[in-house]
């Protein structure tokens, strides 16, 4: 009986060691598909990216957090941007337009990089997919 019980403890510690975590993506790749999306970026319109630096946030905050935020500015005059990235499927939209995911063919090319880097499935992206940072689920 003792040895059933060790079994099914060592079973048990087993599973849960191997129970996946979802990947996340770094914010390397969270600020190239932001790049991919910049307006009006080319080498005579140089854009800056505004954004978190890893350093400045806690793990504990990294780890809590769905979304991260760029804020991009071109030349004077030209205006500002922003962009919200799921960190969790590469899904980039814009926060200021409630619930609208910006698409197009470069993103989607390198989102499915980033998620096979991840290796999210396409049942399990479905899964955890959502509407946007200030959209109700």
């Amino acid at each position: 009986m003792i040895k059933i019980i060790i079994y099914f403890v060592a079973f048990c510690f087993a599973c849960a060691s191997t129970a996946q975590e979802i990947n996340r993506l770094t914010m390397q790749q969270a600020k190239s598909l932001v790049s991919t999306v910049m307006w009006r970026s080319t080498k005579s319109n140089p854009c800056v990216i505004f954004d978190p630096k890893e350093s400045d946030i806690s793990d504990e905050k990294i780890k809590s957090t769905r979304f991260v935020d760029f804020m991009i500015t071109c030349r004077v005059g030209q205006g500002v941007a922003y962009y919200s990235v799921d960190f969790y499927t590469g899904d980039v939209f814009d926060p200021i337009l409630e619930c609208f995911e910006i698409k197009n063919k470069k993103l989607k090319i390198l989102q499915k990089q980033i998620r096979q880097s991840l290796h999210l499935t396409e049942a399990e992206y479905k899964k955890i997919k959502t509407k946007g940072p200030m959209c109700d689920e």
